[in-house]
């Protein structure tokens, strides 16, 4: 594509590099335990397919914010992968495959038609804007529901394979636990905001309104509001209104300055 449609000709052009994250979607509230299992064969999966970076799901994340433990359970997965399996000592092992190359044709086929059907539609920033992204993704999750509802897509502890309520217990020590807020972190924030200049920081960011809005190079007037102290929250803030759009889409920050 890089060649062929965009004239790419240094071959560093066409290279790609592949970061991907394991599915959410597939994460289940039912026996959580089983989610380092799913986490596990997707990450296998990645490192089959050539993915250079990768994070996997945490095995909470059906419940709540990801805790500390399973963050670590996720780490050490993709770990025991890289060194213990030695799937990542050879650059394709599945190479030859005919059941993975065909998988491969028909996956690089389906993302064809749909990069075609896309482009037909008209300009991907106005299909954003109008919510088509956002469906496709509403839809998928309707069908993937809908599967399940249905018996169609079988899912250990969700509909095979379930146990009673009161003998799930495994981990539930850990994805039910309440996170406790970090009010030193909270503290330190109202400090450093207190602390800054802030008519450079409204100034700066006044600027990079403008800039988004002018289609300028946004590079240095980032890099000047992020010196001045402004935060990544208030410089994606500042992008928005330079967009038309509220500076806190759910309407509970106010601007600097305000």
């Amino acid at each position: 594509m890089m060649r062929d449609e965009f004239g790419a000709k240094d071959p560093r052009s066409c290279s790609v590099v592949i970061t991907s994250h394991t599915s959410g979607l597939s994460l289940t509230a039912q026996q959580p335990a089983n989610n380092i299992v799913r986490g596990t064969l997707q990450a296998l999966s990645l490192v089959f397919a050539g993915a250079q970076a990768m994070e996997i799901s945490a095995f909470d994340e059906a419940f709540r914010t990801p805790s500390r433990e399973a963050h670590l359970v996720g780490l050490r997965t993709q770990q025991i992968i890289d060194i213990e399996s030695g799937a990542a000592r050879v650059a394709d092992p599945l190479g030859g495959s005919y059941f993975v190359e065909a998988l491969t044709d028909e996956i690089e086929a389906r993302v064809r038609a749909r990069i075609d059907e896309i482009e037909r539609m008209g300009d991907a920033e106005v299909l954003s804007r109008t919510g088509y992204f956002k469906g496709v993704f509403h839809d998928a999750m309707e069908e993937s529901q809908r599967r399940l509802d249905a018996g169609e897509l079988p899912v250990v502890g969700v509909n095979v394979h379930r146990i009673p309520d009161e003998d799930d217990t495994l981990l539930r020590e850990v994805t039910e636990r309440k996170i406790e807020p970090w009010t030193q972190h909270v503290e330190r924030i109202i400090a450093f905001k207190q602390a800054r200049d802030c008519a450079s920081v409204t100034r700066v960011l006044a600027q990079v309104t403008t800039a988004v809005r002018d289609e300028t190079n946004l590079v240095p007037v980032v890099t000047d509001a992020l010196d001045a102290g402004a935060t990544a929250g208030e410089v994606a803030g500042a992008m928005r209104v330079g967009l038309g759009l509220p500076y806190d889409p759910h309407g509970l920050v106010e601007p600097p300055g305000a």
